[in-house]
């Protein structure tokens, strides 16, 4: 699995090199990237690898909520039929995973994909499922009341917590996640709320050792962060999170 990682900051130009990214039981891989980016694709191929290496099963954890949205329906026939053929099995949980994620399928370690982090952040802010853990947060009950300020940390915690649940319970776990904080700014205050929870657990999941962050593009993936890899803070002058004001 050959990916580009970052060596250092030349004329302020960012430098690369392709090296093998091998993937070790109990690691988790964040793929970052924007629609059609081929991050979904990416993954789909590195599970079946490590599964089939591994031999245990290869699950893939579909988080959109479809109801009667022919667009939703029709986006979930189209990830089938990607899927199809790839000997993953399907399972389907739309918030509050250790609850509603079937634990008999993860008995056998599998490794596991989730498609994806920003639908499943969207659930749990705003899903009629999930209102006893809406409620407990303290969020506003009717769109037309903004949500308090610091609603997005308590928000982050709980879903942090979540994965690391779903992370002891596989092999591999593969999160795409979307890419969206190059776009304007939200246009309202419930929208900030769901880009603040999920920059936040974008940058929770970074800063677990096992993590691989990847950032992909026209198919293409840029290892961040990674175990083993040097540190970004002497190479480019990036502080890492923990040292950030």
């Amino acid at each position: 699995m050959e990916v580009r990682i970052p060596t250092r900051l030349k004329a302020s130009v960012l430098e690369t090199e392709l090296r093998e990214l091998t993937l070790q039981t109990g690691q988790l891989v964040l793929a970052l990237g924007g629609s059609k980016s081929g991050k979904s694709k990416l993954l789909e191929t590195w599970g079946q690898e490590m599964a089939s290496a591994w031999q245990v099963p290869l699950l893939y954890l579909a988080t959109l909520e479809v109801g009667d949205d022919a667009e939703n329906q029709a986006r979930v026939d189209r990830h089938r039929a990607q899927r199809a053929g790839k000997g993953f099995e399907t399972l389907e949980a739309t918030c509050n995973l250790p609850q509603n994620v079937c634990s008999d399928s993860l008995n056998a370690q599998p490794v596991l994909l989730l498609e994806c982090l920003g639908t499943l952040t969207a659930n749990e802010i705003f899903s009629p499922r999930n209102q006893v853990r809406q409620a407990s947060w303290g969020l506003p009950s009717h769109y037309a009341q903004a949500p308090e300020r610091g609603l997005a940390d308590k928000i982050a915690c709980d879903l942090l917590e979540d994965l690391a649940w779903l992370q002891k319970q596989t092999s591999l776990l593969l999160i795409a996640s979307n890419d969206v904080f190059s776009n304007c700014s939200a246009p309202d205050p419930w929208s900030q709320l769901w880009l603040e929870t999920l920059g936040l657990v974008h940058r929770g999941l970074a800063q677990d050792p096992a993590c691989w962050l990847l950032e992909v593009a026209a198919g293409l993936p840029l290892a961040w962060s990674g175990p083993g890899l040097p540190s970004l803070k002497n190479n480019l002058g990036i502080l890492p999170l923990a040292d950030c004001p």
